[in-house]
């Protein structure tokens, strides 16, 4: 439940998703500079809460859980988590449904309750028991803001009558942006990484998490959209989440995910970026359209 799905997806073209922010920020610093900076705030200019204990309010929001035991994650292997101020933990993750590329994203609202004992934090399920020992770090960006980070290490971990419990060590950084208001629009975009497909894409981002996919009729030179995509969104701070049905560019049927982090410079365009899978760096650029 608390580490990397075991499997990795490649990268698919048919679904980026697209987020800008109201001022020039850069959302998605990349998970290799995030790591960098942790260590610093670890190491070097970090501080330590002023308590050895924690406080609900320590921990209170949502996170992105980066990487294990020192190494960042692929994009794909992320995960978030939500502590609630009733004691009730969110949770979602992308699992991989096939041996091939299929894959859906896994939410669960509500259902786990934590509490905290100093720096323990005890999470319970009916099938899950997990302590980890934790500590919540900052660190000052050039910019002048604050990048919250979260440590915390296995201590017990069972789950569904199994121990999974390997002593490892998490990353989570707390989210600086949101996009939820200026991704809503249709996006046109490509991918700009060198040997990947250059064709351009479009992807009509809507309120109610959904989105549209269009690809252009060589014939006709007009955009048709994809009926059958029932694309969905999920947005957490510089983090998206996409999913769909079918892929259009590689044929692969059935249930398709990636992850996605955002950065923009002004409302009207964006980069999103993605390690995949043998650490290749993905990058779409994206124009506003309406």
């Amino acid at each position: 439940r608390r580490g990397k799905p075991a499997v990795r997806q490649p990268p698919s073209r048919e679904q980026p998703a697209l987020s800008p922010k109201a001022e020039q920020h850069s959302g998605a610093q990349g998970t290799k500079k995030f790591f960098i900076i942790i260590i610093s705030a670890i190491l070097l200019i970090g501080r330590k809460n002023s308590r050895d204990t924690l406080s609900q309010g320590d921990i209170l929001g949502t996170w992105i859980v980066y990487g294990e035991d020192g190494k960042a994650y692929p994009t794909n292997d992320c995960f978030m988590m939500n502590f609630n101020p009733n004691f009730t933990e969110d949770y979602a993750v992308r699992v991989q449904t096939t041996p091939i590329d299929n894959a859906v994203w896994r939410e669960s609202i509500g259902e786990t309750k934590y509490s905290i004992e100093g720096d323990i934090i005890s999470f319970s399920r009916s099938d899950l028991t997990l302590k980890v020992s934790a500590t919540a770090y900052w660190a000052y960006e050039t910019d002048g803001t604050i990048n919250q980070f979260l440590v915390y290490k296995e201590l017990e971990h069972i789950e569904s009558g199994v121990d999974l419990n390997f002593g490892r060590t998490f990353v989570a950084r707390r989210p600086k942006f949101s996009f939820k208001n200026e991704i809503i629009g249709l996006w046109e975009g490509l991918c700009i990484t060198e040997g990947e497909d250059p064709t351009p894409h479009r992807w009509e981002y809507f309120t109610d998490g959904t989105y549209k996919y269009y690809t252009k009729n060589p014939t006709n030179n007009e955009w048709e959209v994809k009926s059958d995509n029932n694309g969905k969104y999920y947005l957490y701070g510089e983090l998206m989440v996409t999913t769909w049905v079918n892929d259009y560019i590689s044929g692969l049927e059935g249930d398709m995910c990636e992850l996605w982090e955002i950065s923009m410079n002004d409302r009207s365009s964006i980069m999103l970026t993605a390690t995949r899978q043998n650490s290749k760096k993905i990058q779409f650029s994206m124009t506003k359209v309406q």
